[in-house]
């Protein structure tokens, strides 16, 4: 971004990218899924309470990855892994929640296309996001404080003096300082079991076409439930829950469309979707500092007071 100078501070500007990243994000999954004969699911997807809560995180790096994890496994489909590799290696260098979130979903496009374990294809589509992903780990875990102290200052001579200071915490602390942060005892009591039915559902279901059943099932479960990790890493646990849904529909997306010998047929894909459905039903993630508008007559006159006045003027301090 050091190119485009101050601007690269400016709300505006940013806010415009991370909005048009966004909803090309959200389009490119509701397409993905009417390709593959999966709308139903991306209704119900969009109509839970992950469909709210994924606009109230807009402007969160994942929506981006997104995009380029679907672009890699078009590549992959096409065996095209060296280009693909590019993108995972990519991906780490947007972001190091890529292993956990996309990387797998990669590895699993992998296996769905060759259909079967091959050691050659993973290698060359892995080695160069687990190279840089090692690199990080050994040297760039944390930023030091005179690096984020110029970066502050840079904004401040800008003109765009940062708002909020608290999320630098993240980059001073290593991965060993943030593994306190675990999801909460109502998320492991009534959000986890749920999707961990949906995702052993989804692996035995999608594993049917291949022949190693047991190695399949447990790479699609591996993939619907690997953000789940990053519940170790970092605090915003809705966050993971909400990826870890999206993965589960994108495992089920990359399923129908690599290996479309396998789709599932409307009485095959009843235990999917009641799953699927409990998963909707029982999915409940706290939104920040905005809560969801009621539609009454005090959440209409809100709505139109941030549209004609809030959007108009940012917050300054």
């Amino acid at each position: 971004m050091y190119p485009f100078g101050c601007s690269r501070f400016s709300y505006w500007g940013t806010a415009a990218i991370q909005m048009a990243i966004f909803f090309v994000a959200v389009l490119t999954l509701v397409w993905q899924a009417m390709r593959a004969q999966l709308g139903l699911f991306a209704a119900l997807f969009f109509i839970s309470n992950a469909g709210g809560f994924m606009f109230n995180v807009l402007g969160y790096p994942e929506f981006f990855m997104y995009l380029l994890a679907f672009t890699a496994i078009a590549l992959i489909n096409s065996r095209r892994y060296i280009p693909a590799s590019i993108i995972a290696a990519v991906l780490i260098l947007t972001h190091e929640l890529a292993v956990f979130a996309m990387i797998p979903l990669l590895c699993l496009a992998c296996l769905f296309v060759e259909r079967e374990f091959r050691t050659k294809p993973l290698v060359i589509l892995l080695a160069p996001a687990v190279l840089l992903f090692a690199v990080q780990l050994a040297w760039f875990q944390t930023s030091s404080d005179s690096t984020l102290a110029h970066w502050v200052a840079q904004r401040a001579a800008c003109g765009h003096p940062l708002v909020r200071t608290d999320f630098l915490d993240v980059l001073t602390n290593s991965y060993r300082a943030r593994l306190d942060l675990y999801f909460s005892p109502s998320q492991r009591e009534f959000v986890l079991p749920p999707i961990a039915v949906l995702a052993f559902v989804a692996g035995r279901q999608l594993s049917q076409p291949f022949g190693q059943r047991a190695l399949y099932a447990i790479a699609i479960m591996g993939a619907c439930l690997s953000p789940l990790l990053l519940g170790l890493a970092a605090w915003d646990t809705n966050r993971w829950l909400l990826m870890t849904f999206t993965n589960i529909l994108i495992v089920m997306i990359t399923a129908a469309r690599i290996a479309p010998a396998g789709r599932l047929k409307i009485a095959d894909s009843m235990p999917l979707l009641a799953a699927f459905i409990l998963v909707v039903a029982t999915l409940n993630l706290d939104y920040f500092e905005l809560k969801p508008r009621t539609l009454d007559d005090a959440g209409v006159q809100s709505l139109r007071l941030y549209l004609t006045d809030d959007i108009r003027h940012p917050p300054e301090k």
